[in-house]
C-alpha cells in the first residue's frame, strides 16, 4: 500500500472559473494513482471515464489543467467529481 504524501498540488475550490466540464476538455488529462502502486493516464472522455469509474478515495486522483497562460495540477475528490466532472 502506498502512502501518499502530494506537495504543491492545487485543490478546487468554489468559484473555480473551470472553464468547462473536466470530462470534456481533451486537452487536459487525468492521472489515475491506485494505492497498489498502479498509475493510469487518460486524455479522451472515455478514458477519464476509466478512470473515474476505478477511482477510490485512498487512491490519488490528479488534473492537469492547461490554462491561458500555464498548466495546473490540481489533486481531486470525489466531491470534485460531482460538481466539476461532467
Amino acid at each position: 500500500m502506498i502512502a501518499f504524501k502530494p506537495e504543491n498540488f492545487r485543490t478546487l475550490v468554489d468559484g473555480d472559473a473551470v472553464p468547462s466540464k473536466i470530462r470534456l476538455m481533451n486537452k487536459s488529462p487525468l492521472m489515475l494513482i491506485k494505492t497498489s502502486g498502479e498509475a493510469m493516464y487518460g486524455r479522451t472522455r472515455g478514458e477519464k471515464d476509466d478512470l473515474v469509474a476505478r477511482f477510490a478515495s485512498d487512491d490519488l486522483l490528479l488534473w492537469a489543467w492547461s490554462g491561458q497562460w500555464g498548466t495546473d495540477v490540481f489533486r481531486l475528490t470525489k466531491d470534485d467529481l460531482e460538481k466539476y466532472y461532467r
